[in-house]
C-alpha cells in the first residue's frame, strides 16, 4: 500500500463541499449568486462527486481484502461457466 495515500484529504474535501452545497442549493435560481450562480452550484457538486469517488477508490486500494478458503471443485466451476456461456449463446441466436 503506498504510504502517500494514507491520510488523504478527499474525505474532508467531500464533507466541506457537502456543507457548501447544503447552503447554496436553496439559492439555486436566485439573484443572490449572480448570473453564474447555478453554474457555481453545478461545479461544486461535480467537485464533491469527484472527491467522494477518489476517497472511495483510495479506500478500496488501501483496505486489505478478506481471503475466503474454498473447497470448490474447479472442474465443476469450469463446467458451470461453459453451460452458462452455451445458454447465453442460445438467447442471442
Amino acid at each position: 500500500m503506498p504510504s502517500m495515500l494514507l491520510g488523504h484529504p478527499f474525505g474532508t474535501i467531500t464533507d466541506v463541499l457537502t456543507h457548501a452545497l447544503a447552503g447554496l442549493k436553496p439559492l439555486r435560481g436566485a439573484a443572490e449568486l449572480g448570473p453564474d450562480g447555478d453554474k457555481l452550484i453545478i461545479a461544486i457538486a461535480e467537485a464533491r462527486y469527484k472527491a467522494d469517488r477518489n476517497a472511495n477508490l483510495i479506500r478500496q486500494m488501501t483496505t486489505e481484502p478478506k481471503v475466503f478458503a474454498s473447497e470448490i471443485d474447479s472442474d465443476g466451476l469450469v463446467a458451470l461457466a461453459r453451460a452458462g456461456r452455451e445458454a447465453a449463446a442460445g438467447f442471442n441466436a
